[in-house]
């Protein structure tokens, strides 16, 4: 009987090892013929830069609730979710989240005003200033800012932020194209 067990076991043990030196062969001849010349150094991963534009980056101008009701009457798809404090007995603050189609706005609502906390744009449906839209390619989006004139190769994220930092729109880009604009803020 004993015998009869060990017999898997050595299969088992056998199989593994021979596995194991399979992968190590591989790895060693994959790093003897490697040639640091080969490798490519990625560049950065996105472009960050500070501009005016991100302070007010839409025709239209300050996205608000009551704006994109007016703007597009019957297209809107709104969802209210409170945000329950224990600690105040005050109305609970709420995230308004709006879908147009494949846009998806989310606004921090408190008893004073809304305010824009979170996009994610794929369509052209809400307009950028600079005549920036979905779709455009790299290099015509780089030339309708300055300082990205100045750049020969840009990263497929381009960060566009307002001086003092707490709004920041993603420009991402896909196959030199831009395909999404994430905008992202920061509240206190």
């Amino acid at each position: 009987m004993k015998s009869f067990l060990a017999i898997p076991f050595l299969l088992i043990l056998l199989i593994g090892c021979n596995v194991d030196t399979k992968v190590s062969y591989s790895v060693e001849h994959a790093s003897d013929s490697l040639d640091t010349a080969d490798l490519v150094d990625p560049g950065p991963m996105n472009y960050y830069l500070l501009d005016k534009f991100a302070e007010a980056p839409f025709e239209a101008g300050e996205l608000t609730p009551e704006l994109l009701r007016s703007l597009f009457p019957n297209r809107l798809n709104e969802q209210t979710l409170p945000m329950v404090d224990s600690r105040s007995s005050v109305d609970a603050d709420s995230m308004l989240t709006i879908t147009l189609g494949e846009d998806r706005l989310v606004f921090y609502v408190n008893e004073r005003t809304p305010m824009l906390y979170y996009g994610r744009l794929v369509d052209n449906a809400i307009a950028f200033k600079n005549d920036v839209r979905i779709g455009m390619d790299k290099a015509s989006f780089a030339q309708k800012f300055d300082q990205l004139k100045l750049e020969d190769d840009l990263p497929a994220v381009i960060q566009i932020a307002n001086p003092d930092n707490r709004e920041v729109y993603n420009f991402i880009f896909y196959e030199d194209t831009l395909g999404m604009v994430i905008y992202d803020s920061y509240i206190e």
